[in-house]
């Protein structure tokens, strides 16, 4: 039994005088008797945030269930639900904070706690943000219950969402129809929030919010991975208010785990080529946990990167620009009472509602259709084009609109900048005067507009929100992403994606000159488009405009020169990726922006029918350690999937103490004995045995062992027999989990003792082949977990076997 829950057995329920007892009784404590009130005086749902002088979170509060109808807590984190309480406090001086979410202000003081004393404190908290016609709005919730992992029971769900100010919670565990609405009635509490039935439909393609669902309805197939299928599932199911369900994309650039990673959506262009993909779905997270995963570019901005690859806000602008409206959106996705709480980020849906607990969910989904919501972290923004708001489509024609830009915000959350987006380019900025007062801003500016164009708004802070919302591996910022408004400029009564707009001029652009002209009068995102339009439709000048943006200072134009480049795939177009390729080697240190390099080899690679792995190998070298994994799928896409599939296999034997000697006389340096036995772990004998690799070409040594309980701290042996037409040397790639040692006809070429998973990319070498088949063994050792290999050879014309032909 954990510690935490053999003390609370220790401890009579308490009574309604008695303080909650949330440390033990084993340690020293004071008793804080505390009130979270509004401007009025009464009591209301809020948290208290525990921080030690110098603003760490110290662990103060191991006994969470103490007040399972009462309290949500966690380490330095007390949810109410009453807003009103005693609790057991350690001793000690603490800066105690007082929140209710992102619309209301911040209360604080330093309470020092003495062994049997009691402390009170009142502390009120003024609404500062006036959200009338909006709803506050987190849609992907989990709880540990029906998810299966995170912290959150039920009833902690419900109360932490209802301690950060949520309105509208929308229920989104892991294949499983999840229902708030009977925790709601047991806790009394149904007029705090409004909650709605969802699943997070977590298949091999990636995972999608679904919602409103029946909390009795069918689950959709979460085996599933073909997103037609699956978005056509999603539609289909019924649910009690008769609307079609909304398909949210959750984290779409985690890890190459999710959608737009899964089926290559290109980051340059928009496109994707995967007959798995369908654009049948309504919104897509810009922001995702309390990070904000998917709104900073991982290329270039200096943040830590966690699991997220490329940027999900460009990979909007994309689409926008090519005409296909999707609603931004950003969701906590909390699984925890702690770190990844709840409603940080959150969506503003425009949606009347007298009361938190009487919202109608299906003008909720209509008006997040409508693209009337924005996404944010404290900034509350609200904008009109020509008195129009976000999601509308409006003419203009004399060339100039005015943009009216509000913006408001709690006394303690920080905006500095207002950047407004034309067609993907930040076309302006505008700074946030230094104040505390709520109303940051209300002014009118005119933008100028030589075409038909879309406009969004994104608001910046500077100074995270700690300790109220601390990141786990960056911190969170007060940010906001505003949906677009769309503008049809020229008065053809139809409004034309900047995309189509590119190819139209494209298709009109006569020599170098032509082309130069068009882009003259072009943002830098258009200019962007109009490069890969010349790749589409080609012409007179089209290689050469293209060939002069491959030496471009700006990065979005050789990334679209590239993607040009790699399209018209001429020969003369190569000399001028080398001299972008060279350019960019002369900068000392290591590479900034690799991806840059990974766009220009695949251009080179199909301008000349020449290997590209020597600049490869280059490219690896000088990508940081800590970066390469990011680019390993593209770099895995450049080398092509010729994965070694056919070995021999042995194991597993005990781990050598130390590395290298192998107990039963197994000697791997040895010569090769197919039909001979060797004791391996639980005394079983060992004898080679043939397998093949899964489709994806990893080696998986946990499927084939007579008992995987026993893999565990093994070593196991795979060998191959690779054959060349002469002699000579051959480049190939390595990743083990863990460490590794390969041999090449009894000559040991490689030794890794580190604990790793597998990276196909882990190590990219070379290796000296004679004239036939080449015995090679692989010697992969395990700690704990799991067990595996890839093995690639770069060389199309050598050929491998099991066993020697």
């Amino acid at each position: 039994m954990p510690i935490a829950a053999l003390l609370l057995a220790l401890i009579p329920p308490p009574t309604a005088q008695e303080p909650v007892d949330l440390a033990g009784p084993l340690v020293p404590c004071g008793v804080l008797r505390f009130e979270i009130v509004d401007e009025a005086g009464e009591p209301m749902p809020g948290r208290l945030t525990f921080v030690d002088q110098e603003g760490r979170a110290p662990k103060l509060f191991p006994l969470a269930h103490a007040a399972p109808d009462e309290l949500a807590v966690r380490r330095n984190v007390v949810y109410s639900l009453a807003g009103r309480g005693a609790i057991r406090v350690p001793v000690g001086s603490w800066v105690v904070y007082a929140t209710r979410g992102i619309e209301w202000s911040r209360a604080s003081a330093e309470l020092d706690f003495a062994e049997g004393e009691e402390v009170a404190w009142r502390a009120e908290l003024v609404h500062e943000v006036d959200t009338a016609g909006w709803i506050s709005a987190d849609f992907h919730l989990h709880t540990r219950t029906f998810s299966g992992h995170g912290d959150a029971n039920l009833k902690e769900r419900v109360i932490c969402m209802i301690g950060e100010g949520l309105e509208l919670a929308v229920a989104t565990d892991h294949n499983h129809h999840t229902d708030y609405q009977p925790t709601l009635d047991e806790l009394e509490a149904g007029e705090r929030v409004t909650a709605v039935t969802g699943n997070e439909v977590s298949t091999p393609l990636g995972h999608f919010n679904a919602f409103p669902m029946e909390p009795e309805g069918v689950v959709p197939d979460h085996t599933l991975a073909d997103a037609n299928e699956i978005f056509r599932l999603i539609r289909a199911s019924e649910n009690r208010f008769g609307v079609v369900p909304v398909v949210q994309l959750n984290h779409p650039r985690r890890s190459w785990s999710d959608y737009l990673s899964q089926t290559r959506l290109d980051p340059v262009t928009g496109r994707c080529e995967d007959p798995r993909f369908s654009w049948d779905f309504d919104s897509l997270e810009v922001f995702n946990s309390n990070e904000g995963w998917g709104y900073y570019d991982t290329d270039v901005d200096e943040v830590k990167r966690g699991s997220s690859v490329h940027c999900v806000l460009r990979d909007w602008f994309h689409m926008l620009n090519r005409g296909r409206r999707f609603a931004a959106v950003g969701n906590s996705d909390s699984h925890t009472v702690l770190y990844r709480f709840a409603g940080y980020p959150r969506n503003f849906v425009a949606c009347p509602a007298a009361e938190p607990g009487a919202i109608d969910p299906v003008q909720a989904v209509e008006a997040l259709r409508a693209k009337r919501v924005f996404t944010t972290f404290g900034p509350f923004v609200e904008c009109w084009v020509n008195d129009e708001p976000m999601g509308s489509e409006l003419t203009d024609t004399d060339n100039l609109v005015d943009l009216r830009v509000r913006v408001q915000a709690a006394s303690w959350i920080d905006c500095d900048r207002v950047l407004f987006i034309v067609n993907g380019t930040v076309a302006g900025e505008i700074a946030v005067p230094d104040s505390r007062e709520p109303l940051r801003m209300d002014r009118t500016f005119q933008v100028g507009l030589g075409h038909d164009s879309w406009i969004s708004l994104i608001v910046e802070g500077d100074d995270p929100l700690d300790p109220i919302v601390v990141g786990g591996r960056r911190p969170a910022r007060p940010l906001a992403v505003l949906n677009p408004v769309w503008i049809d400029v020229d008065g053809d009564g139809a409004w034309t994606s900047p995309w189509d707009q590119a190819l139209e001029a494209g298709r009109g652009a006569l020599g170098l000159n032509g082309w130069l002209r068009i882009e003259a009068s072009l943002l830098p995102s258009e200019k962007a488009l109009l490069l890969l339009a010349a790749g589409e439709v080609g012409g007179e000048g089209a290689a050469s405009y293209v060939s002069f943006a491959l030496l471009s200072p700006d990065r979005d134009a050789v990334l679209a020169a590239a993607r040009s480049a790699e399209r018209i795939a001429s020969p003369e177009l190569a000399d001028f990726v080398d001299r972008a390729w060279n350019q960019r080697r002369r900068a000392p240190g290591p590479i900034e922006d690799p991806y840059v390099d990974i766009a220009l080899l695949r251009a080179r690679r199909a301008c000349v029918e020449q290997s590209i792995v020597p600049l490869l190998r280059q490219l690896v070298e000088g990508i940081p350690a800590d970066r390469a994994g990011q680019y390993g799928p593209e770099l895995n896409e450049l080398l092509g999937r010729r994965f070694v599939e056919d070995w021999m296999v042995l194991g597993y034997l005990p781990a050598p103490e130390p590395a290298g000697s192998i107990e039963g006389g197994f000697d791997p340096e040895g010569p090769f004995e197919p039909d001979a036995s060797w004791p391996g772990k639980g005394d079983q004998p060992l004898r080679w045995g043939e397998v093949q690799t899964g489709a994806d070409g990893y080696l998986d040594l946990r499927r084939f062992g007579p008992d995987r309980d026993l893999a565990p701290d093994s070593v196991a042996y795979a060998q191959t027999w690779l054959c060349g037409e002469a002699a000579g040397w051959v480049d190939y790639t390595l990743g083990t989990d863990d460490g590794c040692r390969l041999w090449v006809n009894g000559e040991r070429i490689l030794e890794d003792a580190e604990r790793h998973a597998a990276d196909p990319l882990q190590h990219l070498g070379r290796l000296r082949l004679e004239e036939g088949w080449n015995r090679v063994l692989l010697e992969v050792s395990n700690h704990s977990g799991s067990f595996g290999a890839y093995f690639r050879i770069l060389d199309e014309d050598i050929r491998w076997s099991a066993r020697r032909p």
